[in-house]
C-alpha cells in the first residue's frame, strides 16, 4: 500500500507538475496578447 502510493507519487507527481506548468504558460500568453490587444485598440482609440 505504502509502496504504491510512493509509487503513485513519483510517477505522476513530476507529470502532473509538467502539465502544470505548461498550461501556466499557455495562461501566461494568453493574457499577454490580450494585454497588447487591448493596448493596441486603446492606442487607435486614443489616435
Amino acid at each position: 500500500m505504502v509502496v504504491g502510493v510512493l509509487w503513485f507519487g513519483h510517477v505522476w507527481l513530476p507529470q502532473a507538475l509538467a502539465h502544470l506548468s505548461l498550461l501556466m504558460m499557455y495562461l501566461l500568453i494568453a493574457v499577454a496578447e490580450l494585454i497588447l490587444k487591448y493596448t493596441e485598440t486603446s492606442h487607435l482609440l486614443k489616435f
